[in-house]
């Protein structure tokens, strides 16, 4: 079995450890999934046989917040080889951060947090990593979990 890049194993935990940390936070703040986009689509599904629009619409919003996140990131890094670090991966965390934190601080709305939650993990998931042909995402583990 061929050995693993160390740095690139190290990049893979962090991320799929601040994802998971994010997402567990949107449930236990504001019984929301922001990264599980299956889930709530599934929801939205439900909502409509049950006529429950407030819900129905947060779900749609959790979903366009999640894929809008995924475009800029797919704007921001493109379509790239092999796993190298670059300086843009840095700096769309850090500007995750900062958004994340400035939200914090000014925002009123709950629902408006967790929709840029959403957008936020959308936007680490476009991140994808591709190494030795295969691409790694690090919001979701089915299938990492599957793949291993």
């Amino acid at each position: 079995m061929e050995q693993i890049n160390n740095k690139l194993f190290l990049w893979i935990s962090l991320l799929a450890f601040l994802g998971g940390g994010m997402n567990a936070f949107a449930i236990l703040e504001f019984s929301l999934t922001a990264s599980h986009i299956t889930g709530s689509v599934t929801r939205i599904s439900t909502d409509l046989a049950y006529y429950n629009i407030p819900h129905l619409k947060i779900m749609i919003g959790l979903v366009i917040s999640f894929f809008a996140g995924a475009i800029v990131s797919g704007i921001i890094i493109g379509s790239g080889r092999d796993f190298e670090l670059r300086k843009r991966y840095g700096d769309t965390f850090i500007f995750i951060g900062v958004l994340l934190k400035l939200l914090d601080i000014y925002l009123d709305t709950e629902v408006l947090f967790v929709f840029i939650l959403a957008f936020s993990l959308g936007l680490q998931n476009g991140l994808f990593i591709r190494y030795r042909g295969m691409v790694i995402r690090t919001t979701h583990m089915t299938g990492t979990v599957t793949d291993l």
